[in-house]
């Protein structure tokens, strides 16, 4: 009966070591394969212009930054498939801040900054009046 017992010990001992050794090697081999993980860190280029874009700002999965349009800065946002335009004007719109679904930023129209701020789920663009 010992026997019998000893000799299952080491069989269980025996599939442990095989366990760890096989663990192992997937913690040293396989897990640092690129793809070898669905959700592993990638880049994605937003942009491809011969414009200057600057000053990206994440929320949820969107951005919005400000990129030269030809004359001067204004404001663009992506949602995670398209890019939109949020001002279009004369004035310098810059350094934008993206929250829950809205983006505040300054532009200069009148020679000194003011505040701005758009609600992208009504497209609604604020011009400092309520």
């Amino acid at each position: 009966m010992n026997t019998e017992r000893t000799r299952n010990k080491g069989f269980a001992m025996a599939i442990m070591a095989v366990m760890v050794v096989l663990v192992m090697a997937w913690v040293v081999i396989i897990a640092p394969v690129p793809g070898a993980f669905a959700d592993e860190w990638c880049t994605r280029q937003i942009t491809d212009n011969t414009a200057s874009d600057s000053r990206p700002a994440l929320y949820n999965g969107e951005i919005a930054w400000y990129g030269h349009d030809g004359s001067d800065y204004e404001i663009y946002y992506w949602n995670g498939a398209t890019t939109t335009q949020i001002t279009n004007n004369t004035a310098n719109d810059e350094h934008p801040s993206l929250y829950n679904g809205g983006i505040a930023w300054y532009g200069d129209e009148d020679g000194d900054n003011e505040i701005y701020y758009a609600r992208l789920a009504s497209a609604w663009i604020g011009d400092g009046i309520d």
